[in-house]
């Protein structure tokens, strides 16, 4: 009789697989390292992992902030934000080297952070201006690095001449995110892009550290992206003041109420219309979030004390939804925005003090 009733009562095992499904749907990577020890080996697997990765955006840790002129560079755990990450990020402040002296010797700036690596400009060695400056990524966690080789002389041909680059200032170099089909488990494969206003047309070169080269990447003139003027820059910092949101880069071009585009995944550029009474703000006046799968929001300043929000959606053809405006905020006039992480937003407060210019984060 009892042991009737121990069998009725017993449950079927459930298969490994059914197990991996329900672990995928986990909201943090500290819930999946903290399942039954019988259990650890599917989460370790890397096929789950590599599964996980692609559902879930790493949590953010923390950010880097750096005083070129000073050369000081200080980590800032996000452990008041997220008490839960504390130890994570804690950790990360003491094992990382984010002095970067494990680089050759030189003068290195941060020019990119992104998925744990740093990408940086040091000074030119041989000459050439901005298309032969000295360009490392590196890992600081782990104090690996990879410098990238120059641009061959082939892809350089390709722009008309150095100087008239250096003269307007208009370049930059950035990381791509890894593209939908990567298929690298181990996440030890990055992109990164060079790109630079070059008379009248963008011109850009992607270097890929699995095929450890340089390539011609997409090329669009000015006048196909914004018909009826000439689009002239000569801010240093345009290419730097970058927005991204699901897999697409955005620069706000304030004089044409106009975003200037460029989608990763299509790896092309393109134009959008901004939000309405864009002209004349800067940079700093904008951020543009992630929220639903492909759709973004943005964040642009009304007035000193508030801000709206307008959300759009990009289509499966490439084009995007009008901006429609969802709800006014208030933020004091002493905010502006510097970016955005996935679905946060990144603000800096300016100090008014007198004498004083000291700013934080």
């Amino acid at each position: 009789m009892a042991s009737a009733r121990g069998q009725a009562m017993a449950l079927p095992t459930i298969p490994e697989d059914i197990l991996a499904e329900i672990f995928l749907r986990l909201p943090t990577p500290c819930d999946v390292i903290s399942v039954c020890v019988s259990f650890r080996h599917i989460v370790a697997d890397r096929s789950f992992l590599r599964r996980f990765r692609k559902l879930h955006a790493p949590p953010l840790l923390g950010f880097l902030t750096e005083q070129r002129f000073e050369k000081l560079r200080q980590f800032h755990p996000t452990t008041v934000l997220y008490p839960s990450r504390s130890l994570a990020a804690n950790k990360i402040a003491l094992a990382a080297d984010l002095s970067f002296r494990f680089l050759p010797a030189g003068d290195w700036a941060v020019r990119d952070i992104r998925d744990g690596r740093v990408l940086l400009l040091g000074s030119s060695t041989h000459g050439g201006g901005p298309l032969s400056d000295d360009i490392v990524v590196c890992d600081p966690l782990h104090r690996r690095h990879l410098l990238l080789p120059p641009i061959p002389d082939d892809l350089v041909a390709l722009v008309k001449s150095a100087s008239s680059i250096k003269r307007r200032r208009a370049y930059g170099t950035f990381l791509l995110p890894p593209p939908d089909n990567d298929d690298d488990e181990e996440n030890t494969s990055f992109r990164a892009i060079w790109m630079a206003m070059c008379d009248s047309k963008l011109v850009t070169f992607v270097f890929s550290s699995s095929q450890e080269q340089w390539r011609a990447g997409p090329s669009r003139s000015c006048s196909d992206l914004f018909p009826g003027s000439f689009m002239i820059v000569q801010d240093s910092s345009f290419f730097s003041r970058r927005h991204y949101a699901n897999g697409c880069f955005y620069w706000l071009i304030d004089w044409r109420d106009k975003l200037l585009v460029f989608d990763t995944r299509r790896m092309e550029f393109s134009s959008v219309d901004g939000p309405p009474g864009t002209r004349g703000f800067g940079w700093g006046d904008m951020a543009i979030v992630e929220e639903e799968e492909d759709t973004s929001g943005i964040f642009m300043r009304a007035s000193e004390t508030s801000y709206h929000k307008y959300t759009f959606r990009w289509n499966s053809d490439g084009s995007h939804s009008q901006c429609d405006m969802v709800k006014t905020m208030s933020l004091d006039s002493e905010y502006f925005y510097l970016g955005s992480v996935r679905r946060r937003q990144v603000l800096r407060k300016v100090l008014r003090r007198p004498c004083s210019n000291e700013a934080s984060l």
